[in-house]
């Protein structure tokens, strides 16, 4: 009965329980068990502040509560204490605690996976005491779980009471602590690779990814992909603000996913996707580029994309929507790319060059289908077999057009080669090599043919014969040596060979058919005289070519000197009766002949040739600079092409400056003026390249002076002011680095002097750190005048409440987000002119602290409000000591208050800063105590009626006062006491029912007391009657 009366008599609000709950922090033991040990021995209990810890939460609190009749042994009662850990083990995990020796020294211990038991005093600092009185203050002891590594997962603690055998005592608590599970989300991206370009309407797949686990529904609302703008305009249809949000429709079977259309855009743009969750980044794509092509009427297609062998011609058409204009194609431009080969081109064309549509390469529009223009391409193989090409039509802007990428391939089909057959006069034997060029796989079987077609040069005693050859597979050779050759009177003849080929791969068979044939020449004394005639003819082929063709030309002459001068020992040698079967002197004779017209035409040519090339570059340059085309470039490539001009011609000369040394050095004269007007030139390309580096100069100094008298980047106003100064000066120097590139590119020894330059480009760096320094010194100034380091200023210290202190704190939080977006902003474009904040963070840190700290004292003063009514250890009780239900009553509203109070601050806090939240700990465990301490004192004064009611009467009778009262005046004053009684019972609960009328006191048992003693009463009365 009074313990239903006590569980009924809790005199406060149901929001102030709740409030008073979620403040202390404080839970009951829920993973208790009873235990099965000696009833006769003492009881005491313990209790967990927590049962679950998570984390870098590793402390917990064990507390034993003292039996309010008996005494606790606390030498022969012992704490057992088990640990089990889970994960990747090696036994290294912990529980640590301080264990205390007679004296109170104290002495951290731990205990490993396994059990330990020791004596409860070793846990506790109680001195030279061994027992814990009844009533007195629980004993707490904080146990810190200390995991080995990452990969221990679980540890849990088990408590239990045991006496001097080992034998449970009470109640065992258990807690467990496990490791924070951080979720690990993956952002990926589909039909699009991270790096890949996309044309003009893209779409693609957005993916995200739970790693191990899967995505609910409810949780599409925490994610968003912030899509970052690297350069360019990126357009993305249906976004707002740079941001993805996703909604349930999004997850599907445990992934949220996105169709994402990016919208057509001119510029070429790049982006990046940032996954947030919760507002934090938890994953990020690679640079996605998006590389607009500009719509277009022209279409570009090709007659035969593959062609073999001698075809190497092929036609392009340009088709317009509309009758084509000559105007609107010489706007265009054909890129050419080597996809395949090393050496080919398209008509010269190098390596992935371009040329437009005019003059040589200029298109011819279709007399009928004028919306059609057409030219014929020819591949320039060189030494190259095979050759695939791109062809993409540009735009002026050098812009891909739709529908512009075409193909071609080329290659020779395969076939054998003689190679290198040649007489060898040492040996008298022809050498070569058949050589497969080509994509079948001859097999055994072939022959090679010969003839000497003289019967007075044989091979052994045959004219002619055959010899085997072997199977020479694709790309591979054959080595031929034929002979010794016997020579008879003859001495010169032609030796014709034939492939012969009966068999190919695959077992085709064609019987002898001729392959291949050629001649070669059996070297004799008479072929000098035919090398005369030959080499005259080539001669005077060549003198009407090219430069390089007159060296050839004089490689010629000199071949053809060098066989009369070998004619000649042949003539000698006639002349001393050795039997020669051929009549040299007189075709010696007429090769001198031939010789000397060659020589004069070659003189003349050369002399024709060096005042044409110096004519060529007078056309760029003269020796008075009247024609100076280098001087009136627009820009580098410019100027670079006029140099080249000059360069090229030089460069043709070079061959003829060396080969003319010796016997023609008269020619030095004309190729000294060529190699003048060539230091001319180049002494006017230094200069065109010293004024167009000024130019850039010009620009950088209207940022910025070496003297500072212009220095725009100290006079901006904020941080995006300087990096758009900064950035004024990044074009210029770029332009320099292309000037400087594109010359040492092609001519390393005319590199431009760029010092100055450089010395701007150091000295308006300085500056801007300069700035970004006074901005940062301008935040911390705000800072300071809150908080420094040295704490002479501290308004937070000083604040009155805790609005007042988290206004503080937030001048110190609006200057270190100013200054983030100073740094963000530097570090976004020059992250190697990061600032340094080293100083700032320190003062930041400091208000944090002193913020904490001011927030502890705001408590602490609560907490003394809450200590004047009562103290954990009950040395202050005043609830107790109340003389009424009125008194205990109004001291539990003294708890309530600051407890009201402390809410304020706690949802002050967690309102703005969460991560600050105050450790009101302490405080829910005075709050336990009071509540408590309040139903005591409610039950006590409700049992002083009992127990003055019982002096009256029981209800068994065995104490009946009205039935022993002497008379009706008696009676009436025994029944009156209890009637007293009651209303004082009553009295209790209409003032708790009054302030709190949702509890209410159980007075059924003072209901049977007032019935027993009316009964009592009447049946006194009856008796006085009757007597």
């Amino acid at each position: 009965m009074l313990k239903k009366v006590i569980n009924k008599c809790v005199s406060i609000s149901l929001g102030t329980l709740l409030a008073l709950m979620i403040l202390s922090n404080v839970t009951s033991c829920k993973a208790c068990k009873t235990g099965n040990g000696n009833n006769n021995s003492s009881f005491p209990k313990l209790d967990l502040d927590k049962n679950d810890l998570q984390g870098n939460e590793r402390v917990v609190e064990l507390i034993i509560n003292s039996d309010p009749k008996k005494a606790i042994d606390l030498v022969a009662n012992s704490l057992q204490v088990k640990l089990v850990v889970m994960g990747n083990t090696s036994g290294n995990s912990t529980l640590e605690y301080d264990s205390y020796d007679d004296l109170g020294n104290v002495t951290t211990a731990a205990i490993k996976g396994g059990e330990e038991t020791h004596p409860l005093k070793y846990f506790y600092n109680v001195g030279t005491e061994t027992i814990l009185e009844p009533g007195a203050s629980p004993l707490t002891k904080k146990f810190t779980f200390k995991p080995e590594n990452e990969t221990i997962t679980m540890m849990r603690a088990i408590f239990q009471i045991v006496n001097s055998v080992g034998v449970p005592i009470g109640e065992s608590c258990e807690v467990t602590w496990k490791a924070k599970v951080i979720p690990v989300y993956k952002l990926e991206i589909e039909r699009l690779e991270a790096t890949a370009t996309m044309g003009i309407t893209n779409g693609f797949t957005i993916k995200v990814k739970k790693e191990g686990g899967r995505i609910e529904r409810t949780e599409a609302k925490d994610f968003s992909v912030v899509v970052e703008t690297v350069n360019g305009d990126i357009k993305i249809d249906g976004l707002a603000a740079n941001k993805i949000n996703f909604v349930e429709v999004d997850v599907k079977d445990g992934i949220i996913k996105r169709e994402i259309i990016v919208l057509p855009n001119p510029k070429d743009s790049g982006f990046e996707l940032h996954l947030q969750h919760n507002g934090i980044e938890v994953a990020k794509s690679g640079k996605v580029s998006v590389k607009a092509l500009t719509p277009s009427v022209f279409k570009l297609t090709v007659d035969n994309n593959k062609i073999e062998n001698d075809n190497t011609n092929f036609k392009i058409t340009v088709t317009g929507e509309e009758v084509l204009k000559e105007a609107d194609l010489e706007n265009l431009v054909l890129k050419i790319e080597r996809v395949q080969g090393n050496v080919a081109t398209i008509d010269g064309v190098s390596l992935n060059d371009t040329f437009i549509f005019k003059d040589a390469h200029k298109l011819t529009i279709d007399s009928v289908d004028k919306k059609k223009a057409t030219k014929i391409l020819k591949i320039v193989p060189g030494a190259d077999r095979k050759a695939m090409f791109k062809l993409t039509l540009l735009d002026k802007d050098g812009k891909a057009l739709t529908e512009s990428e075409r193909s071609i391939e080329w290659g020779i089909e395969a076939q054998l080669k003689f190679v290198h057959f040649s007489y060898d006069s040492a040996t008298k034997k022809i050498n070569g090599i058949i050589k497969n060029t080509g994509k079948i796989d001859f097999l055994g079987g072939n022959v090679l043919e010969w003839d000497t077609q003289s019967a007075d040069i044989k091979i052994g005693a045959d004219q002619s014969g055959r010899t085997n050859v072997p199977a020479i597979p694709k790309g591979s050779e054959h080595v031929v040596s034929l002979g010794p050759f016997v020579f008879a009177e003859q001495v010169y003849s032609k030796v014709r060979l034939k492939l012969i080929w009966n068999k190919l791969e695959n077992g085709f068979v064609e019987e002898n058919n001729v392959m291949i044939s050629e001649d070669v020449n059996l070297i004799a004394i008479s072929n000098k005289i035919e090398i005369v005639t030959k080499k005259s003819a080539e001669i005077s082929s060549a003198l009407t070519a090219t430069p390089l063709k007159i060296i050839e030309a004089l490689v010629a002459l000199q071949e053809a000197r060098n066989a009369l001068r070998e004619a000649k020992v042949v003539q000698d040698k006639i002349a001393n009766g050795i039997p020669i079967r051929i009549k040299a002197d007189t075709q010696i004779a007429a090769a001198e002949a031939t010789y000397d017209v060659r020589e004069r035409e070659f003189n003349t040519r050369i002399s024709d040739l060096l005042a044409a090339k110096k004519v060529e570059i007078e056309k760029i340059i003269r020796a008075d600079r009247s024609v100076n085309t280098i001087a009136g470039a627009v820009d580098i490539a410019s100027a670079l092409v006029e140099l080249e001009k000059v360069v090229n011609v030089i460069k043709e000369m070079q061959p003829i400056r060396v080969a003319t040394k010796g016997k023609y050095s008269r020619l030095k004269p004309g190729l000294n003026e060529v190699d003048e007007l060539g230091i001319i030139a180049v002494e006017e390309f230094k200069a065109k390249a010293g004024n167009l580096v000024a130019v850039q100069k010009a620009e950088i100094e209207k940022v910025i002076k070496a003297d500072r008298s212009v220095n725009t980047v100290a006079g901006a106003i904020d941080i995006d002011g300087a990096l758009e100064e900064l950035e004024k000066i990044v074009s210029p120097m770029k332009e320099v680095q292309v000037i400087r590139d594109a010359i040492v590119w092609k001519y390393p020894n005319l590199r431009p002097d760029l010092s100055e330059v450089d010395k701007l480009r150091a000295i308006v760096v300085e500056e801007f750190k300069a700035k970004a320094k006074n901005l940062i010194t301008i935040q911390r100034v705000e800072i300071e005048k809150v908080i420094k380091a040295d704490r002479s200023i501290n308004t937070i210290a000083q604040a009155i409440d805790i609005d007042d202190a988290l206004g503080e704190l937030e001048k110190v939080v609006n200057a270190v987000k100013k200054l983030r977006v100073i740094h963000n902003a530097i570090m976004e474009k020059h992250t190697n002119l990061q600032p340094d904040l080293t100083e700032v963070e320190g003062l930041w840190a400091v208000a944090i602290e002193e913020f904490k700290a001011k927030v502890e004292s705001l408590v602490a003063v609560q907490k003394a409000e809450i200590e004047k009514v009562i103290k954990a250890d009950r040395r202050v009780n005043t609830i107790i000591g109340a003389v009424d239900i009125d008194d205990a009553l109004d001291e539990l509203v003294k708890i309530v208050n600051p407890i009201e109070e402390l809410r304020t601050i706690h949802d002050a806090i967690m309102r703005r800063y969460p991560k600050l939240r105050p450790d009101l700990s302490e405080v829910g465990k005075l709050r336990a105590i009071a509540m408590e301490e309040f139903k005591t004192k409610v039950g006590s004064l409700v049992t002083v009626q009992k127990a003055a009611i019982e002096k009256i009467i029981k209800v068994d009778k065995s104490i009946n006062t009205i039935a022993q009262a002497a008379d009706i005046v008696g009676a009436l004053n025994e029944l009156n006491k209890i009637t007293n009684a009651i209303k004082e019972v009553q009295t209790i609960r209409d003032t708790v029912a009054r302030k709190y009328p949702e509890y209410e006191l159980d007075l059924s048992e003072f209901d049977e007391f007032k019935a027993v003693a009316i009964e009592e009463f009447k049946a006194r009365a009856e008796n006085l009657v009757a007597a």
